[in-house]
This record gives structure tokens, C-alpha cells and sequence, in this order.
């Protein structure tokens, strides 16, 4: 598990999150706390529930680049490339290297999620939303 700064898509705020690495994909969680100082001040400071990143969803991650945080801190940049878009978490480097290592102990999950055969047997165990309804 890992600790980071998850930037919002949308607002660009930044917020403490909480990364781990399971069976399933990832589980990321908003930590409580106060916001970063180049955070939206009117966002409230409250844990989430988990979003999970399912592995047929993860399409490939990117830390290519480092980023200064209002403190002085030099993190990594970490996106997370999912078929709904791109989450980017600020990490120092070396939770990132143990972040990439989890993801490879998992990688054949990954890799079995993304091919075919993987998609054909995780639509048995879970319908989408939208085939549902």
C-alpha cells in the first residue's frame, strides 16, 4: 500500500490518497485530512469509499515526469491510464517502484483480464450496469 496526492480530473485540486494493489486490481481511497495547500479550501476533508480499478479496465500506467509539491517535495508523477480516463497521483519515486512491483506479482491476472478469454470469463462473473438495467 502507498500513500500519494491524487489529482482531481476535473477541479485539479490535490488530495491525500491511499493506494494498494489486490487480487481484483487496484483499490484507491481519499484519506482524511486537511487538503494540500494548492487544493480547493472548500472541498471537504472526508475519507471515501474505495474505487476499485478492476485489471480489464487498467490500460497501462506512465511516470515519465516529476512534480514540485507546494512544500518542497519532488514525487513522481503516476497516471493511471483506465478505460474511463487517466488518474494522476503524485508519489515519491520509490512508492511508485513498490506500487509497480505489486502490479507485477498481479500481472498475469492483468494480462489474462485484457485478452479475450479473460473478458469472456470475468462478463460471466459480473454483468455491467448497463446490461443490466
Amino acid at each position: 500500500m502507498i500513500e500519494g496526492l491524487l489529482m482531481h480530473p476535473l477541479s485539479r485540486s490535490v488530495y491525500r490518497c491511499r493506494m494498494q494493489v489486490t487480487r481484483d486490481g487496484l483499490l484507491m481511497s481519499r484519506v482524511s485530512g486537511e487538503p494540500e495547500p494548492d487544493a480547493d479550501m472548500d472541498a471537504t476533508p472526508v475519507e471515501s469509499k474505495p474505487i476499485a480499478i478492476v485489471w480489464r479496465s487498467l490500460r497501462g500506467f506512465s511516470a515519465d515526469e516529476s512534480h514540485v509539491s507546494p512544500d518542497g517535495r519532488r514525487l513522481q508523477v503516476l497516471e493511471i491510464d483506465t478505460d474511463d480516463g487517466v488518474l494522476t497521483v503524485f508519489a515519491p519515486a520509490a512508492d511508485v517502484a513498490e506500487l509497480f512491483s505489486a502490479v507485477g506479482r498481479r500481472a498475469g491476472l492483468w494480462r489474462l483480464a485484457r485478452s479475450p478469454l479473460g473478458l469472456v470469463i470475468s462478463g460471466r462473473r459480473k454483468k455491467l450496469a448497463r446490461e443490466v438495467a
